[in-house]
């Protein structure tokens, strides 16, 4: 679904849920309750 994504961006790591979320928004161009929102509808 988003192809920009690779494994290391969604790696966790020592990261909170919130910063992991901000980094991905970022990339994305995306705002981090258009995330929230994506992640709910799965």
């Amino acid at each position: 679904m988003y192809p920009k994504l690779t494994n290391a961006d969604l790696h966790w790591g020592r990261v909170s849920r919130n910063d992991l979320l901000e980094m991905i928004s970022i990339k994305l161009g995306k705002t981090q309750k258009q995330l929230n929102d994506a992640i709910e509808s799965f």
